[in-house]
């Protein structure tokens, strides 16, 4: 199992809950079963790293902090201080696994 697709399933435990299932392709392809069906389809990871629910389930309010403003001089939560980091990394062409290997977020 990818560290994508570790990622995705502790996003779905922490309540992000569009899909049953996922599996991540080792070229980085991602399929979902929608809800409700026995079908898998192809999704454009993107649309699942823009959604800003994604990022609460992985970094709820209750279980983290505020980025202290010596990191950063806004105050922001945790899951925004993250999904900016990742729109960054992607930015500068590196993979959504890399960025999920470096996370260090316990993965369930």
């Amino acid at each position: 199992m990818t560290f994508t697709e570790k990622t995705i399933k502790k996003a779905m435990k922490g309540g992000w809950d569009l899909y049953d299932d996922v599996d991540v392709h080792t070229d980085g392809d991602i399929y979902v079963s929608i809800k409700g069906t026995d079908i898998l389809e192809y999704i454009d990871s993107e649309v699942i790293y823009l959604d800003p629910n994604f990022w609460k389930a992985l970094f709820p309010e209750n279980t983290s902090d505020y980025i202290d403003k010596k990191i950063n001089p806004k105050p922001q939560p945790m899951w925004l201080y993250q999904q900016h980091r990742f729109i960054d990394h992607r930015a500068e062409e590196k993979s959504a696994e890399s960025f999920f290997k470096k996370l260090k977020i316990k993965i369930i």
